[in-house]
């Protein structure tokens, strides 16, 4: 069996009181094997408890716990049940500076995907939190990554009408065309749902074709986008809680 040694510190971590708020462990003395996205490994009890209160921290968006586990030496790419990344749980809770602390680590992955195919953008526009998503927009992240449904950030958008998101996406060649597994696209859904501002928008942006330019093209063209208030929604959880 592989062995990983971590540093002294995370001795330290390991007993710490955010510590010992993660599930309790099994006390019959063998190790729990926890299914994570890129493994399926017995860890140690330190190890796993770790992973519990980085998640934990992420949902929360304790900062300082984040940069202890991370200067620790722990595992970055952990997932949830859900395959929710410590990145996918920071942005769906609205912590913009836990997610920049996440985003500025070598190891971070802006597109990974939970098991429902929401990706931190799609997160991020779906939740309503405009400067998590313009954050991630900038730092890369795929504007026409879909989930299980073929729905793109634009479409999440265009439902709960995310006006300045969707006009960022279009400026920077979301697809406008794009349909999902229904047959909709961003239009359809928008006027489905009787947000009128959102189609004149997404008409805009399907006569200008954006999506169709180079990345050197949009970049030349770009404008900054202003605010416009957000109408509250409720909607279904899409990640782990």
């Amino acid at each position: 069996m592989k062995t990983t040694t971590y540093t002294t510190a995370l001795s330290t971590f390991a007993l710490s009181t955010t510590l010992l708020l993660a599930p309790a462990y099994t006390e019959a003395g063998d190790f729990h094997t926890v299914n994570w996205k890129t493994q399926s490994v017995a860890e140690s009890k330190e190890l796993y408890q770790a992973k519990l209160t980085a998640q934990k921290a992420a949902r929360e968006g304790d900062v300082k716990t984040l940069q202890t586990y991370l200067h620790a030496g722990y595992p970055q790419d952990i997932v949830t049940d859900r395959g929710d990344t410590l990145l996918n749980l920071a942005t769906y809770y609205g912590h913009k500076d836990a997610v920049e602390l996440l985003l500025n680590q070598t190891t971070t992955t802006l597109d990974t995907a939970n098991t429902m195919g929401f990706t931190p953008l799609a997160a991020a526009v779906f939740k309503g939190h405009d400067d998590i998503a313009m954050l991630l927009m900038e730092r890369g992240a795929n504007i026409n990554g879909n989930n299980r449904a073929r729905q793109t950030p634009l479409m999440i958008a265009a439902v709960y009408n995310r006006t300045r998101v969707a006009q960022e996406l279009i400026a920077r060649g979301a697809n406008v065309e794009f349909k999902d597994v229904s047959g909709n696209s961003a239009v359809a859904l928008a006027t489905r749902h009787g947000h009128t501002d959102m189609v004149a928008i997404l008409n805009d942006g399907l006569s200008e074709k954006l999506w169709q330019k180079t990345p050197e093209e949009l970049a030349a063209r770009r404008q900054p986008v202003s605010a416009v208030p957000l109408i509250p929604f409720n909607a279904q959880v899409a990640i782990d809680q």
